[in-house]
């Protein structure tokens, strides 16, 4: 896993030799490889906080959405205005591939590598409207929230406590 400093910032990809490289291949192979290496990283951290919500006795409702803010920009030079003419389908896509992963009951697990825009994702989500599907179940008629009973966020070891515990007067006692 490499540290966040090791990641090439945009300025380091107009100015490969502030790193040292002498060439396009060396320069793409750092580029790529740094890339990759904070990829992994981003997916084991999503894994274990997946894991950790799938153990919560809510699991089967809840939805969760991870969206990429930009695309990963490995390719150099990155593409500007003047020079669209010049860049392949493939020098976009280096450029512009962002991670949009989505958790939904109504959602089937699986992997989809067609090319569209996020914002068409997102449309395509909210017409097939999946939030009413995510809040479909039973209902006590309670509000209530899990506490987590540990200090590390990916454990889950919680308990029920009733919102109306957090309108009284003193705390609930910890668990």
């Amino acid at each position: 896993m490499a540290p966040p400093e090791a990641w090439l910032t945009r300025v380091s990809l107009f100015l490969p030799g502030r790193l040292g490289l002498t060439s396009p291949k060396s320069f793409s192979d750092v580029v790529h490889r740094r890339y990759y290496e904070q990829a992994a990283c981003l997916y084991r951290l999503l894994d274990k906080v997946m894991r950790a919500a799938e153990r919560s006795p809510l699991a089967r409702r809840f939805v969760v959405i991870v969206h990429g803010d930009h695309g990963s920009k490995i390719h150099a030079p990155l593409p500007l205005t003047d020079a669209l003419d010049d860049l392949s389908r493939h020098d976009l896509v280096q450029n512009y591939a962002t991670l949009f992963a989505v958790r939904a009951p109504a959602i089937a697990p699986g992997y989809d590598s067609e090319q569209r825009a996020v914002q068409e994702l997102v449309a395509t989500l909210v017409e097939n409207d999946f939030l009413s599907l995510a809040s479909a179940g039973e209902s006590s008629g309670e509000a209530f929230v899990y506490v987590s009973a540990t200090a590390d966020p990916l454990s889950y070891g919680a308990r029920k406590v009733p919102i109306s515990d957090f309108e009284a007067a003193d705390p609930p006692a910890r668990p």
